[in-house]
């Protein structure tokens, strides 16, 4: 993926934090567009191969992992610690041609007639694709939002002359707020893939992968948009009380986290399809 160049060092009020965001998102999203549009077009022509074949889940197996992955994740990574959910092996890959039996010396597999590969059916891969395109546009939005009420408040904060206690008050609902945002992005994101399984079974392998994928990484994300506020609440602090007082170091704070953001938002995503 090409990275766009944006300047957020140069990024110093609030209309310059929205301009350089604009940019970013609308760039970063025709990335994504072009990717799926490679991608998809390679599918009219893929041949399938028995190897490629993905393993068969059943719908109540698929449907208890989703579930319990969305659990998992919801509890974002400050009680999980980042660490993320293990999906059985068999679900993910094609199943060894080898039989163990429980003494774990392999014995050959009884004689069958290896599966007919299926003809290329792109449709539900494409829906995949559909979720992935959706979800990444709208964090980015989560992203683009939360960046900018942090730098809305902080200049707003030091016009007013807003208290010490105000000020954190006034953090504590902003954070409150994209931390319930973050959550319904991530309920959204089990949802539609959830939705997507059903509709597709030999889709739920790759969902299954791209699901615990993006709820570790939508999870970790949340942590981040937290942590970036509590950074301008603490380095706002001592301007509130500045003759000087300028919330131009907090806008540069929140438009390096949000460059930075928006582009991993982009790269993640995009690594999916």
């Amino acid at each position: 993926m090409s990275t766009p160049k944006f300047a957020p060092s140069s990024v110093n009020t609030v209309s310059g934090l929205q301009q350089m965001l604009r940019e970013a998102v609308e760039t970063h999203n025709q990335i994504i567009r072009t990717q799926i549009a490679a991608v998809q077009e390679a599918r009219k022509t893929a041949v399938p191969t028995v190897a490629s074949q993905p393993p068969e889940i059943e719908k109540k197996l698929f449907a208890q992992h989703m579930q319990a992955m969305q659990e998992h994740y919801a509890t974002g990574p400050g009680e999980k610690g980042g660490i993320v959910y293990t999906l059985p092996e068999v679900l993910v890959r094609q199943v060894s041609a080898a039989v163990f039996t429980p003494n774990s010396h392999p014995v050959a597999p009884p004689p069958r007639t290896p599966p007919k590969p299926a003809p290329p059916s792109p449709i539900g891969a494409n829906e995949v694709d559909k979720v992935i395109a959706q979800i990444h546009l709208e964090t980015q939005t989560v992203v683009q939002h939360h960046a900018e009420s942090l730098a809305s408040a902080s200049e707003e904060a030091v016009r007013a002359k807003t208290s010490t206690a105000q000020w954190t008050q006034q953090m504590n609902s902003l954070r409150e707020r994209d931390k319930q945002s973050a959550r319904a992005l991530l309920d959204k994101w089990y949802t539609q893939l959830a939705d997507t399984g059903n509709k597709h079974p030999d889709q739920r392998s790759r969902i299954l992968q791209s699901a615990n994928r993006g709820g570790s990484f939508l999870a970790l994300l949340s942590g981040q948009i937290e942590q970036v506020s509590h950074d301008v609440e603490k380095g706002l602090v001592g301007a509130l009380h500045s003759a000087a007082a300028s919330a131009q170091s907090a806008v540069q704070t929140v438009a390096h986290w949000a460059s930075g953001a928006t582009h991993s938002v982009a790269k993640f995503f995009g690594s999916l399809l």
